[in-house]
């Protein structure tokens, strides 16, 4: 497959907090959503957008979005909600507790996509310390028991 990153390159992970930003990665999300592993509807761009217009602002949730790029192509991004307390800020994958199975990271598939998703969750600590997240059992994150 053509899309397939080299498990070696450079990656370059950035934070989007701004809706603004959010807008303009659109069509790249949608490319990558397309070719992505495993992924579902909390990751796709209409449903982190519609959920960061309805729940964030001043009163709701903070909204965030890591995205890892390799060579100027994303190639990785995780959409992330930070609910606030007087003791911790905890991170949230958009999607989940809601009954939404494929919250977590949407990443290229290939060899590097472990590396790409531990790079996106790294970038993530600038935001917050907690990451909630469900990660499918095929996902190469999830080692198997033995």
């Amino acid at each position: 497959m053509g899309l397939r990153p080299p498990v070696s390159a450079a990656l370059e992970c950035a934070l989007t907090t701004a809706i603004e930003d959010l807008d303009r990665l659109e069509q790249e999300w949608r490319a990558l959503y397309d070719s992505a592993l495993s992924p579902g509807p909390p990751q796709g761009y209409p449903f982190v957008r519609a959920a960061w217009q309805a729940y964030g602002g001043p009163s709701g949730m903070d909204f965030a979005v890591a995205t890892c790029r390799q060579d100027g192509r994303l190639v990785g991004l995780w959409p992330v909600c930070r609910t606030r307390s007087a003791v911790v800020h905890r991170l949230e994958s958009v999607g989940f507790g809601a009954g939404e199975e494929d919250s977590g990271p949407l990443v290229l598939e290939g060899p590097a996509s472990a590396r790409i998703t531990r790079a996106l969750l790294h970038k993530l600590r600038d935001f917050g310390s907690v990451v909630k997240t469900t990660v499918p059992a095929d996902h190469p994150l999830v080692k198997p028991r033995i």
